[in-house]
């Protein structure tokens, strides 16, 4: 009576159990190496967040009051919620990517040193300054500590959100007043000319020529301001 023997198609699909100890522990090891990173990485981010508890305390009180920087608060929750959605479609094993690690590190002491500078310089820089580059800096770190214990490929698997948390930095005061301080659309310049006070004495084809994209019922209107306004 002869035994069929298994097709090789049927043979593939059949998981191989390891043979020696050896390959036992290899696996074991792996398996820890893989929990470890990314216990590792948990770790390190509440490290690093209670190193930065006092100013991120008062990112939080600043972020409240202000109406500019209020969405501040959600922006750790929205990104932990888009890691969480894409969770199945991130990579499963981690490797330490530090050269890539390096440069956020860079950056983030860059801008530790620089309110540091500022100090010993006998400066000053206002709160809203030293609240974007201590938050700068506690961004970098957390990002230089996903490249060293998740690697690359889970970092540019999950860029999008680890790229969000850049929003919990304020504007700093300069571009805060710049953008204060940007030039008048021309809207307010078409109501006062279509004002019918007699310092403003502007008519339709003076709109038309300072405005030349303006469509014909614009026109229309313009010259028939105008008109009202002489009479």
């Amino acid at each position: 009576m002869k035994v069929a023997e298994p097709r090789p198609e049927e043979t593939k699909s059949i998981p191989v159990a390891p043979q020696t100890i050896g390959d036992v522990l290899r696996l074991r090891i792996c398996d820890l190496s893989k929990h470890w990173r990314l216990w590792g990485c948990m770790g390190f981010a509440v490290v690093v967040t209670m190193a930065f508890i006092k100013p991120l305390y008062s990112l939080a009180v600043h972020s409240a009051i202000s109406d500019l920087n209020s969405y501040i608060l959600l922006v750790p929750f929205i990104s932990a919620y888009l890691i969480y959605i894409r969770g199945k479609r991130l990579p499963g094993e981690y490797f330490s990517s530090p050269g890539f690690a390096m440069v956020p590190l860079a950056v983030g002491l860059a801008a530790l040193a620089v309110p540091w500078s500022v100090r010993v310089r006998g400066l000053s820089l206002s709160h809203n300054d030293f609240l974007t580059l201590i938050s700068l800096a506690f961004v970098c770190f957390l990002v230089a500590g996903g490249f060293f214990f998740l690697g690359r490929k889970w970092m540019a698997a999950a860029a999008f959100p680890v790229a969000f948390l850049i929003f919990i930095v304020p504007l700093p005061d300069c571009a805060v007043t710049g953008w204060r301080r940007r030039p008048s659309l021309p809207r307010p310049m078409l109501r006062t000319c279509f004002s019918s006070s007699p310092a403003h004495p502007c008519c339709g084809m003076e709109l038309c020529s300072i405005f030349p994209g303006l469509s014909s019922k614009s026109r229309r209107n313009a010259a028939a301001s105008a008109r009202v306004g002489r009479s």
